[in-house]
C-alpha cells in the first residue's frame, strides 16, 4: 500500500464522521465497583474474625484471611474508626468493643 493511498483513505474516513469522545471512564468505574464489593466481603470477614476471637490485631486478620499486613492494618484502623475496636493501648493491644455492641443488639 502506497503512502498516497493511505493518505486518501485517511482523508475519506475523516469526512465520514467527527470524533465521538466518551469522557466517562465506564470500564474503570466497573473495576472500582467490583474491587469495592470484594473489599466489603473481605472486610466483613475480618470483622467476623475479630468479633468471634475477641482479639483485634492485624496479624490475626493477616493469618486467618491470608492478606498482606498493610491491608490487614488498614482494616483494623477502619474498625477503630467505626468504634468496633479501641485505640491501641500502651502495650499495643486493642480491646474489642464491638462484642458488647453485638451482644446488646442480640439481647435488645
Amino acid at each position: 500500500v502506497s503512502d498516497d493511498e493511505v493518505r486518501r483513505v485517511v482523508e475519506y474516513v475523516k469526512t465520514q464522521a467527527g470524533p465521538d469522545f466518551c469522557n466517562e471512564p465506564a470500564f474503570q468505574e466497573q473495576v472500582i465497583v467490583e474491587e469495592n464489593q470484594e473489599r466489603d466481603e473481605i472486610y466483613a470477614q475480618a470483622r467476623e474474625v475479630v468479633l468471634t476471637s475477641g482479639q483485634a490485631s492485624a496479624s490475626l486478620i493477616q493469618r486467618r484471611l491470608r492478606l498482606g499486613y498493610p491491608r490487614a492494618a488498614r482494616m483494623i484502623e477502619q474498625m477503630e474508626e467505626e468504634g468496633l475496636v479501641s485505640a491501641p493501648g500502651r502495650d499495643g493491644r486493642r480491646e474489642v468493643l464491638g462484642r458488647r455492641m453485638a451482644l446488646e443488639e442480640e439481647v435488645g
